[in-house]
């Protein structure tokens, strides 16, 4: 369990550290938001639109529904590891590359806030219930980033 913490307190840290390496104008705090208290939901759209995201973003989330949906019928929780492992490095990929600014940006931390320990969960998971309430989990919530972000 302190390893699945520190894990996630990593990736954390990577999110932060790659975010905020960028030239965003201001600080998360000068935005007034505070993002260890937010979380998918709290995400808003964008005066009644979805947010716009960029091309990476999009292709990251595009591969990451992919595996989700290729994988939507496992029986063993080696698989669900697997598949954890799997959304793990696209996570990591997309975190690496964030251009995101501005409002957008936040909401997508908002976002990641929820999704991190989900796939987490995932990748670590030893009991195949849980490991298939994770993966429905997972489908939720990017049901829910599908009809907040384009």
């Amino acid at each position: 369990m302190r390893m699945k913490s520190i894990g996630i307190l990593l990736i954390f840290a990577g999110i932060s550290f790659s975010c905020d390496s960028h030239d965003h104008g201001k600080s998360h705090d000068q935005a007034g938001e505070n993002h260890e208290n937010h979380g998918a939901a709290e995400l808003k759209l964008n005066n009644g639109k979805k947010w716009q995201m960029d091309d990476h973003t999009r292709q990251s989330i595009q591969n990451i529904n992919q595996l989700v949906a290729e994988n939507n019928e496992l029986k063993a929780i080696a698989d669900f590891q697997k598949l954890g492992k799997s959304l793990d490095t696209e996570l990591n990929g997309l975190i690496k590359g964030c251009t995101m600014q501005g409002e957008a940006h936040d909401q997508l931390h908002a976002f990641l806030a929820d999704f991190i320990p989900k796939i987490a969960a995932l990748k670590e998971g030893v009991e195949l219930d849980h490991a298939h309430k994770t993966h429905k989990e997972i489908t939720e919530l990017l049901t829910l980033y599908g009809n907040t972000f384009e």
